[in-house]
């Protein structure tokens, strides 16, 4: 038998520690967002009120979330009843992790360059 079958598969969010870090996970970027709108206030690069920091960084909040809950719901599937070779959840979420990371932004940067160039150029969106 070869090393690697004999070694247990990494497995996520199966105990409370793995809880507890997505809560961690959780506090600290909303700190970040807190010190962020702090220091944009005491600098004077922005004048909005906490409430409307918080409008402006939901979306990007909810985005996140919902693309971490994804990733982990798609990690344990594909290590679940995939046929590759690769059956570990923590290799799956990596491998979704870098293709959002690349692959993801790039077409998201391209997809907002072709908006951009219709409601230029092409009369589209007439209303924004």
């Amino acid at each position: 038998m070869s090393n690697d079958e004999s070694t247990e598969p990494c497995t996520l969010l199966t105990g409370p520690l793995h809880y507890l870090l997505q809560v961690l996970l959780v506090g600290v970027s909303l700190t970040a967002l807190y010190l962020k709108n702090k220091w944009e206030n005491i600098t004077g690069k922005s004048n909005r009120t906490f409430l409307q920091f918080l409008c402006d960084s939901f979306k990007q909040l909810l985005g996140a979330a919902w693309m971490h809950v994804l990733n982990l719901a798609f990690a344990n599937i594909f290590s679940s009843y995939m046929t590759f070779k690769v059956k570990d959840e923590c290799n799956w979420y990596w491998i979704e992790i870098m293709i959002d990371t690349t692959l993801g932004v790039f077409i998201e940067y391209w997809l907002l360059l072709n908006f951009i160039d219709l409601k230029r150029y092409g009369g589209c969106f007439d209303y924004l």
